[in-house]
């Protein structure tokens, strides 16, 4: 799979961006994910469904509503962006993350799920046809209590970490070990979280599409596919028809999407219907 000049792409799928993040807290790559898109629109490259497969908008560590409410055009900037893409009548998933929200059951903050709602986003927490199933990832980790824990503790460290930054970086890797990510380091530990979620969603023969743990991974044995993230992997996954293709974005010198991946998927049904057919 190649990124040719003007192509049409059934589907991109992003995940794990964390914005409205401050920099100097914890380190992110945003702009080079604007630039990023900035190039695929400038060759001419289209998609006809943009999948952000959760953990879009950072409303753990603060409130995203109450920044958003300072700076309301930051949001909408940032799907613009996101949007430059999008072949005319194209469809936009916004598939929720547990850093999306702080609720529970999915729910948005009503600045975001108000705008998204606005704007022809369709909102959910899995989308899934035939051939494929799109989920964050966070279900195969969270119960209430950790659910509810985790978001605890990340709002102490951030507020600490507004005074002095360096305190995150300290605190950090602790909290990362015990209630996030890095509890699965090992491919055995990795495997067995796949295992867990493929379970919890009912992903059966089909590709699942994935992010959560910020790993840019391909399994081709459980037909999974984890697109990593624009903190540290800089990375997305493209599908055209059967073909699925993983890319990362190199940002030195002269910036250049990278092929990691590709993957054929033999057991692939069309969601497009032809009228008369």
């Amino acid at each position: 799979m190649r990124l040719k000049k003007n192509k049409v792409f059934d589907a991109v799928f992003i995940s794990d961006i964390h914005y409205l993040i401050d920099r100097k807290i914890k380190s992110h790559a945003h702009k080079d994910l604007f630039n990023a898109i900035k190039m695929l629109h400038a060759k001419g490259i289209r998609v006809r469904k943009i999948f952000l497969v959760g953990d879009i908008i950072e409303n753990w560590y603060f409130s995203a509503s109450v920044k958003l409410n300072k700076r309301k055009k930051r949001l909408s900037d940032f799907f613009k962006k996101i949007e430059r893409i999008l072949a005319p009548g194209g469809e936009r998933f916004f598939i929720v993350g547990n850093h999306d929200t702080v609720n529970y059951d999915q729910s948005l903050p009503p600045i975001i799920d108000e705008y998204l709602k606005e704007n022809g986003w369709n909102i959910t927490d899995k989308y899934e046809d035939d051939s494929r199933i799109v989920v964050h990832g966070h279900q195969g980790q969270y119960g209430k209590l950790v659910w509810f824990t985790s978001i605890f503790m990340v709002r102490i460290l951030y507020r600490l970490s507004v005074i002095n930054p360096r305190i995150w970086h300290f605190l950090e890797g602790a909290y990362k070990k015990r209630l996030n990510y890095d509890w699965h380091k090992t491919m055995e530990e990795s495997i067995r979280y796949y295992e867990r979620l493929s379970q919890k969603v009912n992903q059966g023969n089909r590709i699942m599409i994935t992010g959560h743990t910020h790993q840019f991974i391909f399994l081709e044995d459980y037909r999974i596919i984890n697109t990593g993230d624009w903190v540290e992997s800089r990375t997305l996954v493209f599908q055209k028809g059967k073909k699925y293709g993983g890319f990362s974005f190199d940002k030195n010198r002269k910036p250049v999407f990278k092929q990691e991946f590709t993957f054929k998927d033999k057991t692939w049904k069309s969601d497009v219907r032809i009228s008369g057919f």
